[in-house]
């Protein structure tokens, strides 16, 4: 009797565990982008791969179209882990970062966090939080 009693808390227990990962949302919230004309493109990574100009390596890529100097992203069904993203404002539909002659962009950008590098862009580490619950992420357009 206690071993019938035992299997069934167990096999009870069981039912309730799910292999299914967690999913999440993330929103970002970007503020101060200067012209309501061209597209914001975001990429977000789950890894130092790619990060952050490596496209092809990103787990999602999104684009939108600044309004008011604002503009809004809604990415679903993402794992819990560690995510990072870049972003930039393609004024002229390129599809790139325009830079000058020595590097230094010519167009808006932004990282996850408000990630700033020092001669260059931040490390996917100064990037990076961690998804585990549906997230907003408020970023700060930065124009040279």
């Amino acid at each position: 009797m206690n071993f019938l009693i035992t299997l069934m808390t167990v096999a009870l227990s069981l039912l309730g565990e799910s292999n299914e990962p967690v999913l999440t949302k993330l929103e970002i919230n970007i503020e101060g982008i200067e012209k309501n004309k061209g597209k914001i493109l975001l990429a977000l990574y789950d890894s130092e791969q790619g990060f952050p100009s490596g496209h092809k390596q990103a787990v999602k890529s999104v684009e939108g179209v600044p309004q008011n100097g604002k503009c809004s992203f809604t990415i679903t069904d993402l794992k819990s882990g560690k995510y990072a993203f870049s972003l930039f404002h393609d004024l002229n539909g390129d599809n790139k970062l325009n830079t000058n002659m020595i590097g230094i962009p010519k167009e808006g950008y932004a990282f996850s966090n408000n990630a700033t590098g020092k001669f260059g862009p931040p490390s996917f580490r100064d990037a990076a939080f961690l998804l585990k619950e549906n997230t907003l992420q408020q970023i700060k357009m930065i124009y040279w």
